[in-house]
Order: C-alpha cells, then structure tokens, then sequence
C-alpha cells in the first residue's frame, strides 16, 4: 500500500487530543467488599421460602440498600415493605424479587454508571500529586421525574382555565402540504419507554386554522389569539375558535409555554410560573408541596429519608401519575479527589490512538456523507438551504438514510482502500492469534498500530470525552505511575457525559462553559441544541442547564431574542468535509454543541434528528476498539498500549450454551465445559454495552443462574474480565469501583475557516427537455464503462449531429453504478430526434449485455459550484470539451495507443485544467489546495518519469501521449477553458474571486479524474499527489535550476508550451 513511512511516523507522534483540566468521578454507592444481602452459596431455584423471606428481610434491614431500591424501583421496595410487615407471598413473588435485590446488590456494588441513589459523581481536578478522600455522607438531589412532568403537561393542556393562561406558538417543524399542515408525531410525550414517535399529524389546512397558525408565528397569548380570531371571523362563535385553537395544541401544530425547555435549570419551577394565575388549580399546591418535600429529602442522611421520600411521593396528585416513582434522583458523591496530571495524559495518549487507528466511520457518517453528495448534486456548494425545506421529501432532499451501512455503497473499493481493509484483517488476526500460540494480554506494538492506522487528513473532532476505569494498589502507586487505565467508552463532543449531572457539581459550571466551546473554530457561533425529547425518560436524561450563550430549538416553546436560533430561521450548506449549519437572519455559522448522551435517534422529529448527528459530525471521531470481522470468535485477548488497556479479554458463549438457553442443567453442563476449555475466569461482567455491566463470581450458583438468564434473554451479550474488582486494582479509592470521564480537546487548534457571508438560500432549477436539456442515466456495471464511453458514445454524438449543441457525462455510483448523460438543444429537437435515437441506442446496449437500465430525469445544474448562473454555459462548454478529452483518452488506451498509464495521463490533466484556470500561479495554487498526504509515495515512485515529461516539449510530449488526436481535443478545451475563466473573474457577487476560482477549478479537476477513471477516491488522491509533484518540480526549477537530467533539456517557463504538459 501506498503508505510512506514519514507519513506513519509523524501521525505516530502527534497526539490527536490533550486532556483538559478537570474530571468526573463516578462511583458505585458501596465498596466492592461491602458486606450485601446476599443467597450465599444457594441459587434462589433450590433456596425454601422461608429462605428466601429471610434473604428479602435482611434486604429491608440494610436501610441504605433498602432507599436505593425504593428510589429506583419503588415496585421492589413495595414488596420488601410487605415482607417486613410479615405478609405472606406466593413462590413466585418471592423468586422475583429475591432475583431483582440479588441484581441491585450487585450493581450498587460493581457497577458505577449513575442511577438513582446507586452510584454517585464527585468533581476531579489534576494536580502534581495523588490525593484522594472517599467518605459515606453523598448528598441527594431530587427533583420531579420527567415521565410524571411530562404526563402532568399533557393532561394541564387539556384544560382550557389553564390555556388561557398560557402562550403559543407554532411548532417550527410544521409545514403546508395541499390543503393539510403536517407536525411530527409527538404520541411517546409521557411515556417511559424512550423510543421516539415516527410518522406525522395531519391537519387540515382551512381558514380558520391558517388564521391561528399565522397569528402564532411568533410567542402570542391564548386569549390575545383568540380575540384577533374573533375579529378576522366575526360570525364565528366564540367556543368553535377556542375548540380550534385547543385541538392545534393537541395536535402539536402550536406548542404551549408550559412545558420547560430542554435547558430549564428548574422544570417544576418553570411549571409553576406558567400556572401562578390559574384560579382554583388543584394541582399547583401539590406541586408546590413536593418543591418542599424534595429539599427536605436532600437535607436527609444515606438511610433515613423515608419519610420525606414519602412525603415527596404523597405531595403530587395520583391522577397525573404514568406510574412508578414522581421523584428522580441524582447522587453527589462524597469524594474529593486529586490526580496527576500522567493519569489525564495516559487517557489522551489512548483516545489519540484509538482515533489514528479507528476502521472506516460508522453508520451515521456514512449516511451524512451520502446526504452531503446528494446535496451538492441538487444545490452545489455555495448554496444555504433553509432547514425545513432540505429535510422535507417532496421539496427538498428528505431525512438521511440513517440506516445506510458504510458497506452500502455501491461505488467498489479502490486498490489502496481494499488493500487497506485486507491489511487492518492480518494485523487483527495476529493480535487474536499470534505466531506463539493464545495469549491472555497482547501489547500493542508500534508496528502494529501501524498496520491498523488509517493516515488521513481528517482533523479529529474539536473536543471529545473518555470514560475509563483507574487500576492502582493506592495513591502512592497511581504517584509513581504504577498504574492501568481500561478504557469504557466516551463521547465525541465535551459536555455529553457531564452535562445530565451540572446540578449536582456546581463547582465545574466555568469549566464545562469554557470545555464545551474549547476548539470551536474562528468565525462560528457555538450553540447549544436543544429540543423536544420524545418521553419523559429522556427528559430527565438530556435536560441539561445552558452551557453556551446561544441555542438551536427545535421543537420548543422560546420566547423570541438573540440567543434562539429556531429551526425555521436555520439554512444548511456544505462544505469540505460535511455539512455546516447557519442562522438564515443572521448569516452566522453555526457549531452545534450536544450536552447530553441521548443517543441521536432520541430525539424527536426529522429535524431533531438530522441536527444531532450534525453535531456530532464536525472532524474525523474516534472509536472504541474493534476487532472488526473478528469480534464473534469464542476469546479474544486483552489489548494493551502502554499503561492503557483498549480491549479487555473477552469471551462468547458455545453454540452449546446457546442451544440450551431453555434448559437449566443442559445449560450448566455446557457452561461447565466452556468455562475450563476457554479458561474464563471466576469474576467477569457480562452486558451490551460497555456503561452495562453486571458483574459476576462464576464460582457462586447464584451468579451462575444470573448469567444464565442474562444470555437467555440477551444471547448477544459480551462477556469480559473484570479488572477493577480485586483490591489491587480499586485500593485507590478505598475499595470503589470507580470510573473517570475526562473532557479532551483537539490537540491542533483547528484554522479558522473562511466564509463568505450570509449565503443565500438556493431554489435548484430543474431542467426537462422543454427547458432544452436531456438527462439520461444508463445503468451498467463499473467494468462496462470504459467499452460504452470510448466505443459507443461517440457513435451516438455522431449519430445527433446538430440535434445536440452541448453534452457532457459523469460516472455515478448510487444508488447502482450507472453513467449520467445530459445533452442540449431545442425542445423541438430533444422531443422529435434526440429521445428517439437515444432509446435505440439504450436498447442496443440492452441487446449487447452493456447495459442494465435506464431513466430519465430533471437536470439540476451545479451552479453556485462553478460562479453562478452567468456563466454557466461556459462552464458547460468546458464539461463537453473535458468529456471528449475523456473519451479520447479511453479509446486510445483501449487501442493501445496512449503512450503513458492511467493515473499519469490524468494527472497532466489536471495541472492542464489548473494552469488554464489560474494562469502563471498555477503551480503555486496547485501546492496550496492539493496536501500532502499519504498518497505521497506515489509521486516518490514516478519522480524521474515526471521530470522528464516536464522536460519535454509539447510536440513531444504530444506524440507520447496520444498524437494529434488527444492534442486536438487538448486544444478545444483549452479554449474553452480559457473563455470559462475570463468570464468567471468579471462576476460580480458571490464570494471572492479567488475562493470562487479555487472551487470552480477543484471541481473540474475532480470531475475530470470521474470522466477519465472514476469514483475510486484512493485514486484520485494518488493522481492528485502527481499533480502536486508536478508543481512542485516546476518550483524547484525555477528556483534551482533543473536536477539531474540527459539531453539538451532546459528549465522550463511557466507559459512555454512545455510548461503545459501536452
């Protein structure tokens, strides 16, 4: 593979983040040692009743087990409850919840992922030296639950006292179709289940409804919506307006300012305020009782707040309830804790690793870069788009295809790529499996790190977190450096992991401002996205108090000011890598900042969607390890770099166990046989995901049964080693099981990127043959392409004569490889001549076995790509003539007669199709827009053919290539190139010329490298690092004289014939 070994070296020693200066800690409520209700050595099949009584009993007699239980799972606590005051269960009731105390023993002793009163988060600073204190007294932060809240909003809305109370507004979501408005479905508000709604409420459009949506345009009061209704329908009565304006609120088209924002520091409090002047409200004093129940439970001790919960619990109407516990609670832990700076920067060294060796992106990223193409082919690239119109089907692009697999492509995998993915396959294979035989723990060399790397010129995410468990005897030893990290998991933007918990660790409120902003590059606003969530579940996880100055809402009820940023006032654009958000008012550019780990297919509604994955977008992410196509062997070993451990060993259960999921002893023999085949451990952790965890002893039958039902129901689930159980790995923290999360910021700070302005919201011309353009797309296999483009094209160009004054092709790989014909001329001409002969000539290819299908459709012309609607014509002009370039190349390549390879003759296309567009700093534009990458080799490799085809001259250089007939099609684009570029430098708007320049040409090169080889992106940045390499020769000349070299050759001049490689 192309890969230079400067090009490993330096990614090898440039780490891709640093650690910023701070942490959170999050710990289980007990130590690992902890003495815990537990069945001992019986399984609770064989254990009596009374047995299981007593087991339940002394659950309830361990209060602080016992308040954790009734927080989370209040269901449990009832029975318990029921058990202490001596009522009789049935056998079956006893097994349940003897399984489920078994199970929350457990996680509040081994699993630190915060839940309830479980597991706690203290603040972590960095420091010179190891300091830690871990002490019982946590602290309680109770607030109303976000299913009851949002229960209590839907059944508050529907009474009309409170209405008249309220302010509405349209949701911006909502959009005209014919004679209906259409809202995302919001039917999951109040549910505790966290899958968002799909579909959408249709309303009908009628006049009065059209009234009410325009007179909510922005924030207006019920009643003052009202009285202009009354006067615009004065024969109305007034119950029908009021019925109207009602059944809008329920249907989602206008949004109520009852509900709290996603960024409220206060929910229950902002409720309260909506509803102070509603007369005679039941609900407001209960409310109000539960605010003071709740800073009462905060006040009380680990153990002793039953009777506040209580209190809290009886203060809220029942009749809102959707069922479980009102009261939410999050956990401050009592720990103070400062580490040395090597433990922040050992969690940087790991995450900058995994980010240089991380496989091709992932299932989101490809559907992104799929939508970034298709926006391009519809608007261009100068083009800003208003939100809403982009992502609704009919008149604009629609959602993404969130489930389009990286692997959907359907463009091949070039060479390099393929060779890439072979290579990552060997290298994997020796980690699982090395020369000398299974290997609990295998290092990480740097040899093999760099068989995994994926050099690119992608700039990592601007900010990232890390979650990691610290293993270390004692401080002393975490001092000296004796310790390990295992790496959990994280997220890619700072804030996602901390922000759910910034009520309780009011001390990094400056320091998560400043995280969440740290690496926003120049000339953007950073903003934080909020919307509304799809259940009162993820309420509760993604509200999260304002970390930026401004927001994007979606979805929301705001009051209208500076710092909103409301869906429809959003346009999308594209740029390099991706896709760029802007305020339509403002023009400004916008960096979605996500302060919370909702996963993104949480969020409510297309537009929610759509701009939580942008957010997450912005640079190239980094990954946890992944074994790839290995990842369902029967053990995998443990991978370790350094102090960093990326992989635990890992373990899949037989087809045996699997088999016998359904019977008990056939399980356990088959677990007995696994367990000494594959050497699996006594302490492991089984779960789904790496923030699951249930850690299990393997020698206890209890824990057996545990991990029986646990693969029954999720066959799927991985089973690892538990590091941060034995007293060696947790004696840093007393005994807790702890887990750190550390922001990081990019350790490059990104370049401003350069903006034109406000960007103008684009309607795509759409051309059909009554518009004088033709678009055909004729599907046929990639290795086709070549015999339809140099043998049967140009029998069709000839066979249109002067039907057709303008054509052009590109090759095209979605959603099938197939090649896109466009070609000119009057209506009468395209309708009588063109589409008659072009079917022919379609159904001759059908009969050849050269082509598959075929269609038609609108042609949308690129414009703002190459400087606007003025001079599109000339750049259409230079699409035909670099067409019939192409097309000459390839028939002289498959006759034999071009007298240099592919990638060779290409590249001297493009430093033709450069020197045309930019005049004499041809090769200095060259140098500057085409990077050196790790395509680099390629030049390495061609250096003295390049020297000497700059040292020829043009007729000799001509004759090599392809004669007098490359030469002739050479010359026409020349000149229509030349008029192209004359007429691009006089355009008057748009963005400077340079910058316009700079797209219109990389464009041309990049279609070009389409017409004449392909959609293969290796190879094209290997033609690419050619042109450069020719550019840089032509400075070398000039400035030093030519190198070596035979013959009479001179040091060429950038305008000599010579200097344009013909």
């Amino acid at each position: 593979m192309a890969r230079g070994r400067e090009e490993l070296s330096a990614v090898r020693g440039r780490p891709a983040y640093r650690a910023m200066e701070f942490g959170m800690v999050r710990m289980p409520l007990f130590r690992v040692r902890d003495e815990l209700p537990r069945l001992d050595a019986m399984a609770v099949e064989v254990a009596t009743d009374t047995e299981l009584t007593a087991f339940l009993a002394a659950a309830y007699d361990h209060a602080v087990l016992r308040e954790a239980v009734a927080v989370s799972a209040p269901a449990l606590g009832d029975v318990l409850d029921r058990v202490a005051r001596g009522e009789q269960l049935s056998r079956k009731q006893l097994r349940k919840a003897a399984i489920s105390v078994t199970r929350y023993a457990l996680r509040a002793g081994t699993r630190s992922t915060p839940f309830g009163l479980f597991a706690g988060v203290a603040p972590v600073v960095f420091g010179e030296t190891a300091s830690v204190r871990v002490g019982p007294h946590h602290t309680k932060h109770a607030r109303l639950d976000g299913a009851w809240l949002d229960g209590l909003l839907r059944k508050l809305e529907q009474r009309p006292d409170v209405l008249r109370c309220l302010d509405v507004v349209i949701n911006d979501s909502c959009v005209q179709k014919g004679d209906h408005l259409h809202v995302p479905l919001r039917s999951t508000r109040g549910r505790r289940s966290g899958a968002p709604a799909s579909g959408r409420v249709v309303v009908r459009a009628r006049p009065l409804v059209l009234a009410a949506v325009a007179g909510a345009r922005r924030p207006i009061g019920f009643l003052e919506l009202l009285g202009r209704l009354g006067d615009l329908f004065p024969d109305a009565p007034a119950p029908r307006l009021e019925d109207t304006v009602a059944r809008l609120v329920r249907a989602g088209v206008l949004l109520t300012s009852l509900a709290p924002p996603l960024d409220s520091p206060d929910p229950l409090g902002h409720v309260l305020r909506q509803i102070e002047g509603v007369p005679g409200l039941p609900v407001r004093s209960g409310l109000r009782g539960a605010l003071t129940a709740f800073a009462a439970y905060r006040r009380s001790a680990m153990g002793q707040g039953f009777p506040e919960l209580r209190a809290a619990v009886d203060a809220v109407d029942p009749s809102y309830a959707p069922g479980g516990s009102p009261v939410q609670v999050d956990l401050r832990a009592d720990a103070r804790i400062t580490l040395p700076r090597t433990v922040a920067d050992e969690a940087a060294q790991a995450v900058s690793l995994l980010w240089r060796i991380a496989p091709a992106t992932g299932r989101q990223h490809a559907a992104l870069r799929d939508y970034r193409e298709r926006f391009v082919e519809r608007y261009g690239r100068e083009a800003a788009v208003p939100l809403v119109e982009l992502l609704d089907p009919e008149r604009g692009l629609g959602v993404p295809q969130w489930r389009l697999e990286p692997a959907d492509r359907a463009r091949e995998p070039g060479p390099d790529e393929a060779e890439a993915a072979r290579e990552r396959s060997m290298a994997l294979a020796e980690l699982a499996w090395p020369v000398g035989g299974y290997a609990p723990e295998v290092e990480l060399t740097g040899e093999l790190a760099d068989r995994l790397t994926r050099v690119s010129s992608a700039s990592p995410s601007p900010t990232a977190e890390v979650r990691f468990e610290l293993l270390a005897a004692d401080a002393d030893a975490v001092d000296r450096g004796d310790f390990r990290l295992v790496v959990r998991g994280g997220s890619q933007q700072a804030g996602a992991l901390f922000g759910r918990f910034a009520h309780v660790l009011p001390e990094l409120d400056g320091p998560l401002r400043h995280a969440v902003t740290a690496g926003v590059p120049g000339g953007r606003t950073p903003a934080q996205l909020c919307f509304q969530a799809p259940s009162g579940l993820a309420y509760s996880v993604a509200n999260t108090p304002r970390l930026t100055g401004q927001v994007v809402s979606v979805g929301e009820f705001r009051a209208v000011g500076q710092d909103v940023f409301r869906a429809d006032e959003l346009a999308v654009g594209v740029h390099e890598d991706g896709l760029r958000l802007f305020s339509a008012v403002t023009g400004d550019e916008i960096h979605l900042v996500n302060t919370n780990a909702l996963s993104a297919p949480m969020a409510t509604g297309p537009a929610a969607r759509f701009l939580r994955e942008m957010s997450i977008e912005n640079g190239r992410t980094w990954a946890e390890w992944d074994w790839g196509p290995f990842a369902r062997a029967p053990r995998l070993p443990r991978i370790r770099h350094g102090r960093s451990i990326l992989a635990p060993e890992r373990w899949r259960p037989t087809v045996e166990m699997r088999d016998a999921a359904g019977d008990w002893r056939r399980w356990k023999a088959a677990f007995d046989v696994w367990r000494a085949v594959y050497e699996v451990p006594r302490t492991v952790q089984v779960g789904s995901r790496s923030d699951y965890r249930l850690a299990l002893d393997l020698d206890r039958p209890s824990h057996q049964r545990l991990l029986h039902e646990e693969l029954r129901c999720r066959p799927w689930n991985r089973i690892e080693e538990s590091l941060a159980t034995a007293d060696t790995a947790t004696g840093w923290t007393g005994g807790s099981s702890a887990e750190l999360v550390v922001p990081l910021r990019a350790a490059e700070e990104p370049s401003p990127r350069r903006t034109s302005g406000p960007r103008t919201a684009v309607v795509p011309v759409a051309h059909s043959m009554a518009g004088g353009w033709l678009f055909a797309k004729i599907y046929s296999s990639t290795h086709l392409h070549e015999e339809i483009l140099a043998d049967r094209l140009p029998l069709l160009i000839e066979a249109l004569g002067d039907a057709v004054d303008r054509w052009f092709f590109i090759r095209y790989a979605d959603p099938a490889p197939h090649l896109r014909l466009r070609l000119h001329g009057t209506p009468e001409a395209l309708r009588e001549s063109l589409l008659p002969r072009l079917g022919d000539w379609v159904r001759e290819l059908g009969g050849l076995g050269l082509a598959a299908d075929w269609a038609l459709s609108p042609y949308r012309p690129e414009t703002g790509r190459y400087g606007g609607a003025g001079v599109l014509a000339d750049a259409e002009a230079v699409f035909q003539a670099d067409s019939e370039v192409a097309v000459t190349q390839l028939s002289l390549a498959r006759r034999k007669a071009l007298g240099t390879d592919t990638r060779m003759i290409t590249a001297l296309n493009l430093v033709a199709l450069a020197r045309g567009a930019s005049g004499q700093d041809w090769a200095d534009w060259l140098l500057r827009v085409i990077p050196r990458d790790c395509h680099r080799e390629a030049f390495r490799e061609r250096r003295a053919e390049l020297r000497g085809l700059l040292e020829s001259d043009g007729e000799v250089l001509a004759k090599r290539c392809g004669g007098a007939e490359l030469a002739a099609a050479w010359e026409k684009r020349d000149r229509a190139l030349a008029r192209y570029a004359a007429q691009l430098r006089r355009q008057p708007s748009g963005p400077e010329p340079g910058e316009r320049r700079d797209l219109a040409v990389r464009s041309l090169m990049h279609m070009h490298h389409n017409r004449a080889v392909g959609t293969d992106r290796d190879s094209e940045r290997a033609v690419h690092a050619l042109a450069r390499g020719f550019a840089e020769l032509t400075v070398a000349a000039e400035r030093f004289g030519p190198g070596p070299r035979t013959g009479n050759s001179r040091s060429p001049d950038r305008n000599s014939p010579t200097a344009n490689p013909r």
